[in-house]
């Protein structure tokens, strides 16, 4: 199972597959792929997967991405020594991490920090004069923050002891931050529903520990205060959906989809990066009045979408067929996509004689389906006025 796009690991030891099932990880200064030292490496203080490259950073706080060019497959054409900016964006604001975690938080100049041993680490260095501490967390301003196990928070502010000094107060200490989201942190097997208030604020931040198991639904339905939900997703931890409704809002899900459940998108978007479980349906309904705007599921892996799906318009008065929304399906890739066969709530998507994918797919329209190709994926719409259908791939010619 490929892991999470921006999967950022800083524990030896702890691995992370790529996009070729190869496994990943570091130990003693140097990366291995698959149980082999990749020998070149040294001083190897992190390693991750993003944008489809596996990535790692020394202890002069220097990346490399995995290219099988350059000096030992890690070089990047264009930069002199082969080295690539850090690829990971500053961590979210509310994000946090405990001394189990095997990520790291990332502050606004690329820097990571995380706990070992009860102290806190920068960019694989020992704050020494830290101690006991017990939780991190980065503010909405991209400030670090920790937490000892006397309950008292600190902010890195670069003054007073250590840098961890607040000016005002007697001993530097300060109030644990605050962040304007509602934020869970999974470890083990929680329960926790993203229930927006009426009028918010409506934003949502879930922190999975590594091997942790998220039980609950996702119910975003205000369409005059959209929410938003960003998901911290640590090594193998999943997400077990209930029942969850997504409308006037994105939502992006970074981890696999397990358990027996049900997803309704409604005038907004779903997105599976990485496996969704066989248990799981996936209704987009663009049956709403007064609107526009588009529903849509994206799927960016759809040999690992094992889970149905149904497109449900029944028409809408209230829209005229020049505005009315449309509902669509995007399987992410299939590049040689030349034609489909549909046949017992099938999709099949062939390239050439061979099927390249297949899809639980259920028309709950009244003028049927189009399977479009773009430069990037393979698009199911609804036909929304018969007498002008979008122009798609063939049905398949059997011979």
């Amino acid at each position: 199972m490929t892991s999470p796009n921006g999967t950022l690991i800083v524990r030896p030891n702890v691995s992370l597959t790529d996009d070729a099932g190869n496994k990943w990880f570091f130990k003693n200064g140097q990366v291995y792929k698959n149980g082999n030292v990749d020998a070149l490496t040294n001083r190897v203080i992190a390693i991750g997967f993003i944008n489809g490259k596996v990535v790692q950073e020394n202890t002069d706080k220097l990346w490399w991405a995995k290219t099988y060019q350059g000096y030992d497959g890690w070089g990047t054409p264009g930069n002199g020594d082969g080295h690539i900016a850090n690829p990971f964006p500053a961590s979210r604001y509310g994000t946090t991490i405990v001394p189990q975690s095997t990520m790291a938080l990332v502050d606004r100049s690329g820097n990571l920090w995380w706990i070992e041993a009860g102290k806190v680490i920068e960019n694989g260095v020992v704050d020494r004069l830290t101690n006991g501490v017990i939780e991190m967390a980065i503010d909405i301003d991209g400030k670090i923050y920790q937490e000892n196990n006397n309950k008292l928070w600190w902010q890195k502010t670069y003054q007073g002891y250590d840098g961890w000094g607040t000016p005002g107060t007697s001993d530097g200490h300060v109030p644990a931050p605050q962040p304007t989201a509602t934020v869970a942190n999974i470890f083990g097997s929680a329960v926790f529903n993203t229930t927006p208030g009426t009028w918010g604020p409506n934003d949502f931040i879930v922190n999975l520990s590594p091997s942790s198991t998220w039980t609950g639904s996702i119910n975003f339905t205000n369409r005059y205060s959209p929410s938003t939900l960003t998901i911290n997703a640590e090594a193998h931890s999943v997400f077990n959906n209930v029942a969850s409704t997504i409308e006037f809002s994105n939502v992006d899900i970074p981890v696999p989809v397990v358990g027996i459940g049900k997803f309704a998108v409604g005038l907004g978007k779903l997105e599976f990066e990485g496996p969704v479980a066989a248990g799981q349906s996936v209704t987009v309904n663009v049956s709403i009045a007064y609107s526009s705007t588009n529903a849509t599921l994206q799927i960016d892996k759809p040999a690992e979408f094992l889970g149905s799906t149904t497109i449900v318009y029944q028409g809408n008065s209230n829209n005229p067929l020049s505005v009315a929304p449309v509902g669509e399906i995007d399987l992410m890739g299939l590049a040689t996509a030349d034609s489909y066969s549909y046949r017992n709530d099938m999709l099949s998507i062939f390239s050439g004689k061979s099927v390249i994918d297949t899809l639980r797919f259920h028309d709950g329209t009244i003028h049927g389906f189009a399977v479009e190709k773009t430069a990037t994926s393979v698009n199911i719409v609804n036909i929304i006025d018969p007498s002008h259908p979008p122009v798609g791939l063939p049905v398949h010619a059997t011979t």
